[in-house]
């Protein structure tokens, strides 16, 4: 069984893995996701200051409720290495099980 309200995914990007587990580690002990998956090597390539940049970075993927989006958000940009950081938030569908532990860890403000 599926629900469609209150579950957020969260993506964003970093340069090294050292980042990436840094600001993975600081997320969940804050209790603003219940967990974030990191996925290695990614090749990005984007406009930045008048030129077609690539990179090789950490793509982090984040889930968290709708109660802690919003605070997830500002607490990622408080913390991000990057002056402009990716932050994109999908709304999502859990299964009913890891909803009901994601909501269980994360709790409500």
């Amino acid at each position: 069984m599926f629900i469609n309200k209150k579950g957020f995914i969260v993506i964003s990007t970093v340069d090294t893995i050292d980042k990436a587990r840094d600001i993975s580690q600081k997320i969940i002990e804050n209790k603003l996701a219940g967990c974030v998956s990191i996925l290695p090597n990614i090749e990005s390539k984007y406009y930045w200051e008048n030129r077609v940049e690539v990179a090789s970075e950490f793509l982090l993927i984040i889930k968290t409720t709708k109660e802690r989006v919003k605070k997830l958000v500002k607490y990622i940009k408080t913390i991000h290495p990057y002056s402009v950081p990716e932050i994109a938030v999908v709304k999502t569908l859990f299964d009913i099980s890891y909803f009901n532990w994601l909501k269980s860890y994360v709790g409500k403000d």
